[in-house]
């Protein structure tokens, strides 16, 4: 089958050729820019190596959580803590349909702030 300029292969399992090297690509480490304002290091210029299990911005918070030792998520609802914000590619993570769902794609851009609490 055709689509545009590019052909593509039934392989058998119900996805087509294309999605499945797509499948497999995304399986490699992905290279993401990373700020934050807490310790985390991310190497040289911000750049993160995404491991190969991590897929979805959700995925993200958790790895980095546990390497840290934080929270990110609330547990019962599953959403970002009301003290952590969170853009993707300079828009609120709350811009995207699928949210904290969203698929990480090599050099997106993900601000992560801590918002800090007042007190006195």
């Amino acid at each position: 089958m055709r689509r545009g300029n590019r052909e593509l292969r039934a392989t058998g399992n119900g996805t087509s050729q294309e999605e499945s090297n797509t499948k497999k690509e995304f399986a490699a480490d992905v290279k993401i820019r990373l700020t934050t304002n807490f310790s985390f290091q991310t190497g040289g210029g911000g750049e993160y190596q995404v491991p190969g299990s991590v897929r979805t911005v959700a995925d993200l918070l958790s790895d980095i959580g546990g390497q840290i030792d934080f929270v990110f998520m609330d547990g019962a609802r599953k959403d970002l803590r009301k003290d952590i914000e969170l853009n993707l590619n300079g828009k609120a993570i709350w811009f995207y349909p699928e949210g904290l769902r969203t698929e990480l794609k090599e050099d997106d851009f993900i601000d992560i702030t801590l918002t800090p609490l007042g007190g006195g």
